[in-house]
């Protein structure tokens, strides 16, 4: 027998004899007994953080919009990371939440559909903490009732600001709106969504001076999943065109800095008669028509000096580019 043989010629020319005089069973009985469970093939599944590209997109812009506004609220820098995207089923994300918690019940207007904004209890004490001049200790709860009238005070204006900003991130994928409901400190206790609902979640990590904790938003996945097969198949097809890509690059290319330099009035001097000069001597100057406005020595814009909330300022009267 070889290496590549399973079975050698004697062994082989043994079960033959064996099948046509009946001594080897070929029907054979299959047990029924085990855990074989029914498996949707068509079903789809995903635990890929990285499934979503335009979550990915939509969350970062979040992440950097609610950053700056908890800034104008604590007067200083707030860090808000993107911990992780995901697709999944609502009967697997339930097994990933922290109870107790808070956990708001929101609805998305115009589609009607509901979502979760969910926060950790740690970072709920943060923000009452810190908004009222507290060093932001997490204060230890041993018996769980639910949240304090001052508590759900703050929790709601943090989540005002949240709503408008994704309702911002979201400005390039959806026109949507988000109105609080309710809110409750353990999932059993609210019914929204079946077992089945294929949802996006997303956690985001907020730290206040070295304190903070994390936030879930849980959101249905059908809001941007015609978006995502799009950005999938342009990614796929060389000749095509993405939308959501060339929104978000055009969005990077607008806040790109750029630096533009006020020409009030030019003059040609002898290189000699520049060596010559020093202080307290006198250059003469033409009053200019017009303050010529340079970026890149490239002539953008045409305008008039004036003062403007006690400043120099220059009013645009013609654009060049």
């Amino acid at each position: 027998m070889s290496g590549n043989e399973i079975l050698s010629r004697e062994e082989l020319d043994a079960l033959v004899s064996g099948v046509d005089k009946g001594e080897v069973d070929t029907e054979g009985n299959i047990s029924s007994e085990g855990d074989a469970k029914p498996y949707d093939i068509t079903a789809r599944v995903r635990h890929d953080n990285c499934d979503s590209p335009v979550l990915g997109m939509i969350n970062d812009r979040f992440a950097e919009t609610l950053g700056n506004s908890l800034f104008d609220l604590f007067r200083k820098r707030i860090e808000v990371k993107v911990v992780e995207n995901q697709v999944i089923k609502y009967d697997e994300f339930t097994k990933t939440v922290d109870e107790p918690a808070n956990i708001n019940v929101v609805h998305i207007t115009p589609n009607g559909k509901p979502a979760f904004f969910i926060l950790e209890a740690g970072l709920v004490f943060v923000l009452v903490d810190k908004l009222y001049g507290g060093p932001g200790h997490v204060k230890e709860q041993t018996t769980w009732k639910n949240f304090t009238p001052t508590e759900m005070h703050v929790i709601k204006k943090f989540l005002g600001m949240c709503f408008l900003d994704m309702q911002k991130a979201f400005s390039r994928i959806a026109d949507i709106d988000f109105e609080y409901k309710n809110s409750d400190i353990e999932l059993r206790y609210i019914d929204v969504f079946k077992k089945e609902d294929e949802l996006m979640t997303s956690k985001f990590h907020i730290e206040i001076d070295d304190f903070g904790g994390d936030m879930k938003i849980v959101m249905p996945y059908e809001i941007i999943e015609h978006q995502d097969s799009g950005k999938k198949q342009g990614e796929n097809n060389a000749s095509g065109q993405d939308p959501v890509w060339c929104h978000e690059l055009m969005d990077n290319v607008y806040e790109a800095p750029i630096e533009v330099t006020a020409v009030i009035g030019e003059t040609q001097l002898k290189l000699g008669q520049a060596m010559q000069l020093k202080k307290g001597d006198i250059i003469p100057v033409e009053n200019p028509r017009h303050v010529i406005l340079r970026t890149n020595d490239m002539t953008v814009l045409l305008g008039e000096l004036g003062v403007h909330n006690n400043s120099y300022a220059v009013m645009v009267t013609e654009k060049r580019c």
